[in-house]
Formats: structure tokens, sequence, C-alpha cells
């Protein structure tokens, strides 16, 4: 979490070696010029809704399984205690990493496939509906 008034690059330079090459954002639109201002070039900064965006480092081909790996390891959490959403083929290495995999109704097909649980699409509320579902919120 980013604490007020704490930049981003200063963040991002506490990671600064390690192999870390996406990070999700919950961040409202306005933040976008600032944010964009903070980051290199080598950095794709992608909003896929009004309130997320995606920032990638490098090549998309990043196991996302991988990420997920090291997350639970960091923070000393079971995969049974965890669930990932994702929407698209790239996402299924999430699943195979955590208990609940979730997946949207405008994901891909291979998704859905490999996917625990399918949710409402991106655009009708889909992420809240599953963590409505799932009892992580009210």
């Amino acid at each position: 979490m980013i604490a007020k008034g704490e930049k981003l690059s200063k963040i991002a330079k506490k990671y600064e070696g390690e192999d870390i090459s996406a990070l999700l954002l919950m961040v409202p639109e306005t933040y976008d010029i600032k944010i964009l201002k903070e980051i290199p070039d080598c950095i794709d900064y992608f909003r896929f809704v009004k309130t997320g965006v995606d920032v990638r480092y490098g090549p998309h081909n990043v196991n996302k399984g991988n990420g997920v790996i090291r997350v639970l390891k960091a923070l000393k959490i079971s995969k049974e205690f965890a669930m990932a959403i994702g929407d698209d083929d790239a996402d299924v290495a999430m699943f195979e990493n955590v208990k609940i995999g979730i997946t949207l109704e405008n994901g891909t097909d291979y998704a859905k496939q490999h996917a625990t649980f399918v949710t409402k699409a991106i655009d009708n509320s889909g992420v809240a509906y599953a963590l409505k579902h799932f009892n992580i919120i009210k």
C-alpha cells in the first residue's frame, strides 16, 4: 500500500533489482497523469476499468503463477487461503496456485475452463459479485 504523499518512484526503488514484472493498482482515473509522470517508458500502464490498472514491465509473457507463489510465500499464506481473479489465458497459472480461481464472464474460454467460479463481466461489477459470493464482502 502506498502511504499518502509517498511517491510511486520511491516505492519502486525499494524493489530495484528484484524479479518483479507486474502489479495491479486500484486507483481512480484522476491518478493517471501523476503516475504516468513517475514511471519510466519501459513500463506499460494499462487501465482496464475506471478503478483498475495493470502496471507491467517488459514483455507481457509473465508467469502470473510464479508471482502468486512469491506473494503467498512472502506473506506466509497457504494457497488454501488464497484466491485469484483474472480473465485471460495468462491468468490460469494463478488459478493453479490458489484454492479459488475466479474468471469473469467476459474472460477467455480457456480461463473459464480452468476457473473454480465464473463471475459476472467486469463492467457488471463482476469482481464485487465474486467477492460477495465467497463472503469476502457484504
